[in-house]
């Protein structure tokens, strides 16, 4: 096919988003914002190549970081109501560090938090808990960086996409559930998180694989941790701070 040559422009749609957007944030364009020169782009119809751009190299820079915040954009809408769901959440993020002189092995932790503070899926709606799981599955997730490895568990969570067999609802309760690798039971008023380490080498420190996430803010959680190499139960307090 012959390819044919355009002036670069932005869709009156995609400038309407832009100026909306920087209008929320009271963010005032400058007049030549979407004016990119003597930039022009090849196009051919039905190619599978990307249109090849000619002119100044500015505006090539220029466009590419629109199309850019467009991207940006779009991730943003699609997650202001869920940042809006957890506005009043409180977000813990736990690693467990070998101070010893050796590495431990099978190790245990549970931590007992007030079941009442605890954010289950009861206190979320529906389309919150779809729209986490089928786009964002993987954002409560503790990633590794300079000051601790990542959990193994996050590797062995299934990133399959989640599609409901024919005829059946979905369980939306037991797949938020899967997003966070806990075993959970109840003790009293305590709800009792536990979560297995198989290996960590001494002066290492290997984070939780998710966060945990709480509706409102307690003062303590309680922690007890069991290995192969300790012959006696560890047990403490967490003092969590709010702000």
């Amino acid at each position: 096919m012959t390819p044919w040559i355009t002036p670069v422009e932005i869709s009156e749609h995609d400038e309407l988003i832009v100026k909306t957007f920087a209008k929320e944030i009271r963010f005032t364009l400058p007049k030549d914002f979407f004016d990119f020169g003597d930039l022009r782009k090849e196009s051919a119809l039905l190619s599978p190549d990307p249109p090849k751009f000619y002119g100044n190299e500015r505006g090539k820079i220029k466009y590419k970081k629109i199309d850019s915040l467009l991207k940006s954009i779009e991730s943003y809408r699609e997650l202001k109501p869920i940042d809006s769901a957890f506005e009043n959440t409180f977000c813990i993020r736990l690693a467990l560090c070998n101070v010893g002189q050796t590495f431990d092995e099978d190790i245990n932790v549970r931590l007992m938090i007030d079941k009442n503070s605890l954010l289950t899926s009861k206190y979320l709606d529906d389309y919150i808990i779809r729209d986490i799981l089928d786009k964002f599955d993987d954002i409560f997730e503790i990633k590794r960086d300079k000051n601790y490895f990542e959990h193994d568990n996050i590797t062995n969570i299934s990133k399959l996409p989640r599609i409901p067999l024919l005829g059946k609802d979905r369980n939306l309760a037991e797949e938020w559930e899967e997003l966070f690798p806990y075993f959970m039971s109840t003790e009293g008023e305590l709800a009792v998180l536990e979560l297995n380490f198989e290996k960590i080498l001494h002066n290492t420190a290997i984070s939780f694989p998710t966060v945990i996430l709480l509706k409102k803010c307690v003062p303590l959680i309680k922690y007890e941790i069991r290995s192969k190499f300790m012959s006696e139960i560890v047990s403490g307090s967490l003092q969590v701070f709010s702000g």
